[in-house]
This record gives C-alpha cells, sequence and structure tokens, in this order.
C-alpha cells in the first residue's frame, strides 16, 4: 500500500513546523536551497505529492544489516568529524554537537549508541545517548530529477532507492559538568543507495521530516539541577530551514553569509576552523 508523503505522524512528533509557504516566497536562498532549484523539476513553489512506502519491521531490520549508516555521523577510519550547528533556548542560540563515536547495537540493528561533545557559549560538555529509528519509509519524489544532484563523493549519479527515517534520541551530558543536562526528542535521516549500492545522505526533497538538512534531532533540553528546560534543534545542514527559525538568518548563492544582526547569538566565529572538543585544547 502505498502512502502520500505527508509524514504528518513525523512532523508531529519531532514537533517542528512544516516549511512554510512564506519561505517559498523568499528572495532569501542558501547554497542547498539554489542546488535544489537545479535539481527540481518545475517550480520549487508547486511541489507534487512525494510517494511513500512504509517499511515493516523485518524490513527496517533488514536494511539496516545491509547498508552501514555510521558514517553519516561519524567516519571512524578516517577521523573525520562534522560539526553540527543548532538553535538553543528561546532566544535561538547556537549550539554545536560533534559525535565522536557511534556504535550499532548487536540486536537491535535500528539503535544507535552515540558518544560526543557540545559547545554552547563557552560551555564544552561530554555526552553519551542513543537513537532508535522507528519508522522508515521508502520514497519517491517526483519534484527532483536524480542525475542533476551532486553526491557526497563528488561526482553525479542517481540513487536506485531513497529512504525518510524517522525516531527518537537521548543524549545525557557528563553529570559532574557544570550546567549539565539532559536532551530527548525526535529525530530524522533521508538517506538513499546510489548505483554502486553505497549509501548516502539526500538532502533534496524538502517535505520530509529531515527537512532537507540531512539528518536533524529536534527535542529538549533539561538540567539536572532544577529541572529547567530549552528546546534544542541541530542538524547536519542547519541552513536548509535556518531561514524558518530565524527571518533572513543566512543569505548568498556560493558561500554562505549570517545576516549580522544574529552574529551576536553565536555565529559569529562560524567560519572558524577551531577543533574545540579536541580533548587536550582548553575552552575558549
Amino acid at each position: 500500500m502505498k502512502y502520500l508523503l505527508s509524514f504528518i505522524i513525523a512532523f508531529s512528533c519531532l514537533g517542528c513546523k512544516e516549511i512554510s509557504e512564506k519561505a517559498n516566497k523568499s528572495a532569501i536562498f542558501t547554497h542547498k536551497e539554489l542546488k535544489m532549484a537545479a535539481a527540481s523539476v518545475g517550480a520549487l513553489n508547486k511541489p507534487k505529492p512525494i510517494e511513500s512506502q512504509k517499511l515493516s519491521e523485518d524490513e527496517i531490520r533488514t536494511l539496516f544489516l545491509k547498508h552501514d549508516i555510521k558514517p553519516f555521523f561519524y567516519q571512524a577510519d578516517e577521523e573525520i568529524y562534522s560539526t553540527l550547528n543548532g538553535f538553543f533556548g528561546p532566544d535561538h542560540y547556537r549550539i554545536e554537537f560533534v559525535f565522536l563515536g557511534i556504535e550499532q547495537d548487536k540486536t537491535m540493528k535500528s539503535k544507535f549508541y552515540l558518544t560526543g561533545k557540545n559547545r554552547h557559549k563557552k560551555q564544552i560538555t561530554d555526552f553519551e545517548g542513543s537513537f532508535i529509528i522507528d519508522s522508515v519509509f521508502s520514497i519517491k519524489d517526483p519534484n527532483v530529477k536524480d542525475e542533476n544532484f551532486e553526491s557526497e563523493y563528488g561526482y553525479f549519479s542517481g540513487l536506485m532507492e531513497k529512504y525518510s527515517c524517522v525516531g527518537k534520541f537521548t543524549l545525557l551530558e557528563d553529570s559532574s559538568q557544570q550546567f549539565s543536562g539532559k536532551f530527548e526528542g525526535r529525530m530524522a535521516l533521508d538517506f538513499g543507495i546510489n548505483e554502486d549500492k553505497k549509501p548516502e545522505i539526500w538532502y533534496y526533497s524538502n517535505k520530509t521530516p529531515a527537512r532537507s538538512s540531512g539528518f536533524l534531532f529536534d527535542g529538549t533540553w533539561v538540567n539536572y539541577d532544577g529541572g529547567k528546560s530549552k528546546s534544542t534543534l541541530f542538524s547536519k545542514d542547519i541552513f536548509m530551514f535556518a531561514n524558518d527559525i530565524l527571518k533572513d538568518f543566512s543569505y548568498g548563492e556560493r558561500e554562505i553569509e549570517i545576516n549580522p544582526k544574529y552574529r551576536k547569538l553565536g555565529w559569529a566565529d562560524f567560519w572558524q576552523s577551531e577543533e574545540w572538543w579536541v580533548s587536550d585544547k582548553k575552552s575558549m
């Protein structure tokens, strides 16, 4: 049975708003939005419904037995770390995450264990946790020509299969560190299988829960001490929907420019290549 990929349930669980009509009319675009425009079939403001097929539990298990998605989050063999940017609290101040390790559960193949660090302002905190993918949809997006998109591997190719996944996550910060707490919420991931039968992140379907950002984590942080809570949203490519969070947050075709009025929220040093997560380096 096929469903139109509205992902109503997934969106309500994630707690993030759908990309608004206002965003479609905006004159400000980011680099990925322009790539999507080049890869799209027809106008972006008149999207066709995405078709989907929900996978069974057995099919999900087989999918993650066959295909390794761990490198999306951390490439252990090459020690490649990806800084994930996001928004924290009511003022949407910048928060950064780096995953320093990921392991797949030996029995439950849709469960993954994470370790890493995050930075908010000058505070760097260790964490560990997990995420579980509880729903997977095989998708067909009539709005995108596969041969027009640029893959993570630097060449153009089509994807034989595409999947949109949703799940839940928990990240526990080190309770011995100052201002620590627990992150909890929903996560989403889009990926595909290319002609070489390798999985790669998919960024080009803007009506899935991952919001064209590759993957995202959307939830709430609760302080261990006083129960104080703050909203948290971070992703592989936050710029794909950042303009929906803060008006005119970013712009630029080839290189992203951050609106000067938001740089005071932690974005002034965005272009600095600082490995703040390395243990032998002092925090700022």
